[in-house]
């Protein structure tokens, strides 16, 4: 069965809708059933948009999105003050370990040298 994505304002009416039956005496499961939703949905979007009008959602939204832009920007400064206060250590590190990431002729020729498998070096048998 496909899941069925409902839009924000969608949830709200169908929250306000499950609310008018419950007043009217109606039980949960029989409220969500008559909507279209499971109760276990009623309850996680009551959790989210619970007691929430329209002009309170739009407001909700504008924080989500300035939340996201915020949280991006202290990401970029810090990846930035870290590139400044550690080329050394980076270029140190990218000469010192072979990784598919690293072109090989940066990589010393010493860390090239393949090693042979554990399963080929001669067994002791201890007596």
């Amino acid at each position: 069965m496909a899941r069925k994505r409902f839009s924000d304002e969608d949830i709200l009416n169908l929250l306000r809708l499950i609310e008018v039956e419950l007043s009217s005496g109606a039980d949960v499961q029989s409220a969500c059933r008559k909507v279209g939703v499971s109760d276990a949905t009623y309850y996680n979007w009551r959790k989210r948009f619970g007691g929430m009008a329209k002009s309170q959602l739009q407001e909700f939204k504008t924080l989500e999105k300035e939340n996201i832009r915020l949280k991006r920007i202290v990401a970029d400064v810090n990846v930035a003050e870290w590139n400044d206060r550690m080329p050394a250590a980076r270029s140190n590190i990218a000469m010192r370990l072979p990784c598919a990431c690293v072109p090989a002729k940066e990589v010393p020729l010493f860390s090239r040298r393949r090693m042979p498998a554990p399963h080929s070096y001669p067994l002791r048998r201890s007596s």
